[in-house]
C-alpha cells in the first residue's frame, strides 16, 4: 500500500482530530469473505513499549479514535484498530449502508482472532496489549480464550453486556458466554 493511497482514501480527515503519524493501514478479507478496514499507527515516541490493539464500540469508526492513538503513540505505543464488520468502511452485511448489522457476535471473534494472526502478529512490535470499549470489550471477553497467550494486558471500558431496562443477571452472562 502506498501512502499516496494511506493519506487520501483510507482514513477519513475529521476537522479538530486529525490523523495520527505514522498512519499505515488497509483491508484484509475475512474467511466469508467481508473486507475488514484496519489501521495500523506507529510509535513516535522512545522507548518502544509494543502495541495497543484498540477496539471499538458498537457504531464506532477509527476515526473516532484518533486522539486516543495520538496519546498512546506520544507514550512509545503503537497502535493496531479495525472497523468491525458492519461499522465504519468495513463490508456491511445490509444494502443499508447506514445500518450495522451482524449475525452473530462469533462473526467478530472470528475477525478479531484473523486480525490478529494476519495484521497484528506480523506486523507489530510485542509485547501486546487491548484497549477495548462497550461492544469491543464484550468481542474482547468471548475471544480471551484464544487471546490468553497473545495479549499481556486487556482494559475492557464499559463491556457491553446488558441492555439498558432489561437486567440480566451476571449468572446469565456467565452462561452466555460459556456458549461460545
Amino acid at each position: 500500500m502506498t501512502d499516496l493511497f494511506t493519506e487520501n482514501f483510507l482514513f477519513h480527515e475529521i476537522e479538530g482530530n486529525p490523523r495520527p503519524e505514522n498512519a499505515t493501514g488497509g483491508f484484509f478479507t475475512t474467511r466469508d469473505r467481508k473486507n475488514i478496514r484496519y489501521g495500523l499507527f506507529g510509535a513516535v515516541a522512545r522507548p518502544l513499549k509494543g502495541t495497543v490493539v484498540l477496539l471499538s464500540g458498537r457504531n464506532e469508526c477509527i476515526e473516532k479514535y484518533f486522539e486516543t492513538i495520538r496519546n498512546l503513540a506520544d507514550r512509545g505505543f503503537g497502535v493496531a484498530t479495525l472497523d468491525w464488520r458492519g461499522q465504519g468502511d468495513s463490508d456491511r452485511l445490509t444494502r443499508d449502508r447506514q445500518r450495522g448489522y451482524v449475525r452473530s457476535f462469533r462473526d467478530y471473534t472470528a475477525d478479531l482472532e484473523q486480525f490478529f494472526e494476519e495484521i497484528v502478529l506480523p506486523d507489530c512490535r510485542g509485547p501486546y496489549y487491548i484497549l477495548a470499549h462497550s461492544a469491543g470489550a464484550l468481542i474482547t471477553l468471548l475471544a480471551a480464550p484464544s487471546m490468553v497467550n497473545r495479549v499481556r494486558r486487556m482494559v475492557l471500558i464499559a463491556p457491553f453486556l446488558t441492555l439498558p431496562d432489561l437486567p440480566v443477571s451476571i449468572s446469565t452472562v456467565r452462561r452466555a458466554c460459556s456458549l461460545f
